[in-house]
């Protein structure tokens, strides 16, 4: 199984707005998306995994449209994604897909089994936009044969606390995390943060 690991898109965002290239930057933001889906494809992964805040804000019917069409592009990886903490669910989030494109939408801890690939892939979405409590403390895969992985948002003290010595010894074969925009090696081949695909502000 092989599968490429995204976060942090901050797919509408405006760098240094008010400034003459803040549209600029914004249109370079969807560009690296797009050559995002094109590497995916030249790697011919099996996944694609994006682990929050695809959007800068919670997205409209439109902007779920495009990205839609965006990932529709994928050749042989599905996709599947988690909503963080500047994208988070709403009542009005119309998450629909006609891609194949799958949402771990829920509150709580879900998981999809894909048989072709004997692959489990666990996570929830963000409801609101601050989660204080530690969520990941007593996470465990199934007790299913298959690769076990594990989508992730947050590692500081407003959006889910994440004791990573703790999470290392859970029992998933990778930890797919996002919400810090620079790229970290938690633990070699099982946990990581793969940061933002563009530099969103000076640090």
């Amino acid at each position: 199984m092989k599968f490429i690991h995204a976060a942090d898109i901050h797919l509408g965002a405006e760098p240094d707005k008010g400034k003459s290239w803040s549209g600029e930057r914004k249109k370079e933001i969807y560009s690296t998306f797009e050559r995002l889906i094109q590497e995916t494809n030249e790697q011919k992964a099996d996944f694609l995994f994006l682990c929050g805040d695809i959007f800068h804000k919670p997205p409209t019917t439109q902007e779920l449209r495009e990205l839609d069409y965006m990932l529709g592009k994928l050749h042989t990886a599905k996709t599947v994604m988690i909503a963080g903490n500047h994208d988070h669910m709403t009542g009005q989030s119309a998450y629909e897909f006609c891609s194949d494109v799958y949402l771990l939408g829920d509150r709580e801890l879900s998981y999809l089994f894909f048989p072709d690939e004997k692959t489990c892939v666990y996570g929830f979405s963000y409801w609101e936009r601050e989660i204080r409590e530690e969520r990941f403390r007593d996470v465990k895969p199934q007790d299913i044969d298959a690769v076990h992985v594990l989508l992730a948002h947050g590692g500081d003290a407003g959006h889910i606390p994440i004791d990573y010595e703790h999470l290392k010894w859970s029992g998933f074969d990778y930890i797919a995390l996002g919400h810090i925009h620079k790229p970290q090696i938690i633990y070699e081949d099982l946990m990581a943060y793969p940061g933002s695909l563009d530099p969103l502000d000076a640090s």
